[in-house]
């Protein structure tokens, strides 16, 4: 994706966060979980934590 701040394709998500790899940028979004709902989410297969929204876990970066 197009990173807003130096505006480049260097947008990539790393668990619900979107983070511009350009070296001289490091812009970082936090994407809210649960489309900013909050509450408890489901248990993830992985780490065993609450936090699995819409197939991804916010904690270990799990994803279906």
């Amino acid at each position: 994706m197009e990173c807003p701040n130096c505006k480049k394709q260097t947008l990539f998500r790393k668990g619900f966060k979107l983070v511009c790899s350009n070296p001289n940028c490091r812009y970082t979004i936090t994407v809210p979980v649960n489309d900013g709902k909050g509450g408890k989410g489901n248990k993830c297969p992985v780490c065993g934590r609450f936090t699995w929204f819409n197939g991804r876990c916010s904690s270990c970066g799990a994803h279906d």
